[in-house]
Formats: structure tokens, sequence, C-alpha cells
């Protein structure tokens, strides 16, 4: 599932304001990034295509049909894959290198880990 900024922008609209007509997501795209109505309906159309938004009539309602969380994931798995050979000790190790954690946060991602440990444990 590869969603493209200007997509990421349409369905963002979805995602906090609930389900909207095309034109009132333009309204707010026009305020927010100052796209014409014409570039609003053209995304949303790729977004139907693509099957992230259902068109609904009358009005030309818009409904999304993937959530902010499954995008996400699936563009942290895609970056793990093409850029760390699918090792995602690999990504971490990169990305906790070239981060400054305070205490709270080294806490956090201990527990995590722990979380996960017990949780892996648990189903053997």
């Amino acid at each position: 599932m590869k969603v493209h900024q200007s997509e990421w922008n349409v369905l963002e609209v979805l995602w906090d304001n609930g389900d909207l007509t095309a034109g009132a997501i333009s309204k707010i795209l026009k305020e927010k990034i100052g796209w014409s109505r014409n570039t609003t309906y053209t995304i949303i159309n790729r977004c139907i295509k693509k099957g992230f938004i259902e068109r609904i009539e009358p009005h030309f309602q818009c409904k999304p049909l993937i959530s902010k969380q499954d995008v996400k994931c699936a563009n942290a798995n895609e970056i793990v894959e093409q850029q760390f050979g699918g090792s995602l000790s690999l990504f971490v190790s990169y990305f906790l290198k070239s981060r400054d954690l305070n205490s709270d946060e080294i806490n956090e991602l201990s527990k995590l880990v722990q979380d996960l440990k017990e949780d892996c444990d648990s189903d053997n």
C-alpha cells in the first residue's frame, strides 16, 4: 500500500473529520495547503481508484477505507524491507543511534521490549 503525500493529505482530512463531501475536503485543503478544487478532486479520485476512499452518493460523500495506523505500519514495514534488508533489529539500532534519548524514553523502550518478550514467552 503506497500512499503518496498528496493522498495522505486527503486521507488525513477524513481521518480527522470523519466522512465528508469532496467539496468540504476541498475547502479544508484550500485553507490548509492552498490546493485548488481541481487538484483536490484529482487526488480524491486517485484515492478512490486505489481503494483508499469510497465514494458514496449523493453529494460525492467520501469515506476512508484504510486507517492511519494501517498506512503508518505499511510505510514502516516498507522502510525496514527496502533499506534494512527486512532486519527490524538493524533498523532499530540505526534509528536509536541517531537520536539523543532521555532516561524516560530509554525506560519506556525497555518496558516495551520486556512486554514483547513476556508476550512471546507466554505464546510458547
